[in-house]
């Protein structure tokens, strides 16, 4: 198979200049020593809602072990993904930046070359750095998120039902991690691990939910990928449960080893998602990227750092991916001269009331909101210009479907004051066009093509 990130790369599509290094140039990465040298675990859990985790007050026993472990913990009960694709998602997630910011916008395009990553800042200050991936969007040579790494562990090795692509299951996953321990790794060190299990088709090893009711689809509205023979929702979303049960099983058992390996007691610990996904919410049925609404927007975010600092403790101020970053650096007390758009959360975790702000989220060039921890404005735009404004009190709206009129309340007006300012600086007249690799499918090489017609990302 053709390296399509060399071939996106060679089109130009992922030409964008640096926004992370200081003002004036592309100074060298500068990296200190770090204060408080902890090992780092970062769990990423692809397509997993947040509302659907027993933390956030779900009916379903979905998450046993990850409730127990967030009662240790600080939970960010409105954590969002700046966009509700994996591959802009990861990469907020690895550099602190915002789409606009670090250039990826879609799925297989590349990360920059000179933005710098997570990774590649613990290396560079004397981490083992590795990643275990089971998406195929996260594949090395569709992503560039390898760069930093010291192994990045990207072996797909079983046939996803539906489609032409290749994925890892969860445990198959947390078996190469407990490889990776036996082999005895270093410290300290930096391991990403990042499940797709629930990520459809809805197919747990097991059932372990069955539907307590049941609501017939509209016609026309299961994705041929995730089609189980059902046409029923409650059982897709009984089986979507199931699948977060099986990975919150595999995540305990996996952390249950890394802690009798004595990997746990004095590390940084970071649970969170890519995006989230939509059962039938504002149109979307099992699929996720078209919109900015909760569904697909937000996300767990548990934290945890060595000492018992902030355990317990629930954050109501919004956060995002793109905090993750400045997030585990300040805790290993590592500065660097990179900025981020993100910040620490760590003030937070004594004065969870003290970090009220704002949080960006985007839809390619058709939709940017803004969130703070109980309101939401969304903006429709038209080549580039905001056409539409819509306000959400997510207290007494959070299904997002009663727009309120404008009332000159100081609060939504500074909301729609940094709306206007990011969708102004975030549109991207490479998109207004369609998709980049719509418009270069005809230098990819067949079989490439083929698995991303079958994605979805190329058309038919």
């Amino acid at each position: 198979m053709m390296v399509v990130a060399a071939v996106l790369l060679a089109l130009g599509v992922a030409r964008r200049a640096s926004m992370m290094r200081e003002e004036g140039g592309e100074a060298p990465l500068e990296v200190g020593e770090p204060r408080r040298p902890h090992s780092v675990l970062l769990v990423t859990v692809d397509t997993l809602r947040a509302d659907r985790l027993g933390l956030h007050g779900h009916v379903r026993d979905t998450s046993p072990w990850l409730d127990a472990f967030a009662e240790r913990a600080t939970v960010f009960e409105n954590a969002t993904t700046p966009r509700s694709k994996t591959t802009p998602a990861i990469a907020s997630m690895l550099t602190g930046l915002y789409p606009h910011h670090h250039g990826v916008r879609t799925l297989y395009q590349p990360l920059p070359p000179e933005r710098v990553t997570l990774a590649e800042i613990l290396d560079a200050a004397g981490y083992e750095t590795t990643a275990f991936v089971s998406n195929f969007v996260l594949r090395s040579d569709f992503s560039g998120f390898e760069r930093g790494f010291d192994l990045y562990d990207d072996r797909l090795p079983t046939r996803e039902p539906n489609r032409p692509v290749f994925e890892r299951t969860a445990k198959e996953t947390c078996d190469a991690v407990r490889d990776w321990i036996s082999a005895g790794p270093r410290t300290p060190f930096f391991v990403w691990i990042h499940l797709i299990d629930p990520h459809g088709p809805y197919l747990p090893p097991r059932r372990v939910f069955e539907p307590t009711s049941s609501r017939p689809l509209p016609e026309g509205t299961i994705p041929e990928y995730q089609d189980t023979g059902s046409d029923d929702l409650e059982d897709y979303v009984a089986r979507y449960d199931g699948e977060i049960r099986h990975a919150d099983e595999e995540i305990g058992a996996l952390f249950t080893d890394l802690s009798r390996a004595g990997f746990l007691e004095d590390a940084v610990f970071l649970f969170t998602a890519d995006h989230g996904e939509g059962f039938g919410e504002h149109g979307e049925w099992f699929e996720h990227g078209a919109d900015v609404f909760e569904p697909c927007a937000r996300i767990p975010f548990v934290l945890r750092v060595p000492g018992g600092r902030g355990a317990g403790t629930r954050v109501r101020a919004p956060v995002s991916l793109v905090d993750v970053v400045p997030t585990i650096l300040d805790a290993l007390g590592l500065r660097t001269n990179l900025r981020f758009d993100g910040v620490s959360l760590l003030p937070m975790l004594e004065r969870p009331d003290d970090g009220e702000g704002v949080r960006y989220l985007e839809k390619e060039n058709e939709l940017r909101a803004v969130r703070s921890s109980d309101r939401k404005v969304v903006a429709t735009l038209d080549r580039g210009r905001v056409a539409r404004i819509d306000r959400f009190d997510l207290r007494s709206d959070p299904g997002e479907t009663n727009p309120l009129p404008a009332a000159g309340d100081p609060l939504w007006e500074r909301l729609e004051s940094l709306l206007r300012q990011y969708a102004a600086r975030s549109f991207d007249a490479d998109l207004l066009a369609g998709s980049l690799l719509r418009e270069n499918a005809s230098r990819l090489d067949p079989e490439t093509a083929s698995a991303l017609r079958a994605l979805g990302y190329l058309g038919r």
